[in-house]
């Protein structure tokens, strides 16, 4: 008897530690997980006091030397540039691609294409030409194995594969209408050039060939040659692989010239539209605005120099410790996080001393 009132005794004792032992892990459990909060809340608190400058007013961008704070005036305004050179384009895109879709579901066209009597087909879409202003330089057909059927004008190429163009590979995919890239023509004189591709179909839906509008870049050139901002402002298109289509200061492309490595151009063919700091040998402010339905986009860039002192702010980038010496709420934030420190480890010390006790 006196034995078991012993062991119940010595287990009241162990669960009463146990208990103690549970409270005091809960304990230094909650004062860590208080610890992080403030700390972690005191740093974006930081972060938010450091960078509210670099917030108010326009456009900031930062690189080893400077700080440069465009206004919202003139971003708006360069964003406008972009803008207006963008509903160009498009406007223009839109025709040739009603033109397109009109011809290529023609009936009368599309049983000839079946019937693969594939000049008089082409015969019909020769006003194609016209009605787009002479934007399209030349019609094609082709079957579907991609094979060059007819052309107008007669352009060498009949009885070619065409499997390799970029255009054909996307057509295949869909049986939809696409925009290629920019691309230098195979026959003489050479030059650059985009296609418009549309699919003919049967009566049951089936692919039964492809019409292609070949334009030239000098069309795109013309669209955009007096859309500029400021003396050395520029205007340019890029395709889906980052190609220059059009500039406003480069005529009579015969070679690709890739921009893909400049960062607007990487934003912009991602689908972004907005403003940002380019800095190559010099440094411009960039708009941009993408085409989401053909993979292309439109930038202008104005260098900085043009950008009157009122407009435009570069100073030396402050240190950190010369913001926190200004700023006093950030000396309040620090002493805090130093006092909460100090009261995170004195509670958890004495937690652990009478554990132990």
């Amino acid at each position: 008897m006196e034995y078991q009132s012993q062991q119940k005794s010595n287990s009241t004792l162990i669960s009463n530690d146990s208990e103690k032992t549970k409270g005091k892990t809960g304990i230094i459990m909650s004062a860590v997980l208080i610890f992080i909060l403030l700390s972690a809340s005191s740093v974006g608190i930081s972060y938010f006091l450091l960078n509210k400058e670099k917030d108010e007013g326009g456009l900031i961008t930062e690189d080893e030397h400077s700080r440069i704070n465009v206004s919202a005036a003139v971003i708006t305004k360069n964003e406008t540039v972009a803008l207006l050179a963008s509903q160009v384009l498009r406007n223009q895109l839109e025709k040739i691609k009603t033109i397109g879709n009109h011809y290529s579901t023609r009936r009368d066209i599309t049983n000839l294409v079946i019937e693969r009597k594939w000049q008089e087909a082409t015969s019909l879409i020769t006003p194609a030409i016209q009605e787009s202003n002479e934007a399209i330089e030349l019609i094609g057909l082709a079957d579907t194995e991609g094979i060059a059927k007819a052309s107008f004008p007669e352009s060498g190429i009949l009885g070619s594969s065409l499997i390799h163009r970029n255009w054909y590979r996307n057509i295949i995919t869909d049986w939809e209408p696409h925009l290629s890239e920019i691309y230098t023509r195979s026959t003489s004189p050479a030059y650059n050039v985009a296609s418009f591709v549309f699919p003919i179909k049967n009566s049951f839906g089936s692919p039964a060939g492809i019409l292609l509008f070949q334009i030239k870049l000098s069309k795109f050139q013309k669209w955009i040659e007096e859309i500029k901002i400021g003396k050395e402002g520029i205007t340019f298109i890029v395709d889906q692989n980052a190609n220059i289509v059009a500039h406003s200061n480069i005529s009579n492309l015969t070679e690709v010239i890739n921009y893909s490595e400049d960062e607007d151009v990487k934003r912009v063919l991602a689908g972004n539209a907005g403003s940002e700091i380019v800095i190559n040998d010099s440094k411009f402010l960039s708009s941009f605005t993408p085409f989401a339905d053909y993979g292309w986009g439109v930038i202008t860039r104005i260098p900085l120099e043009e950008i009157s002192e009122e407009e435009i702010i570069d100073v030396n980038i402050i240190e950190a410790t010369d913001d926190v010496k200004s700023n006093p709420f950030l000396v309040i934030i620090i002493v805090f996080n130093i006092l909460v420190t100090i009261i995170f480890f004195v509670a958890i010390r004495s937690v652990l001393k009478s554990n132990k006790d």
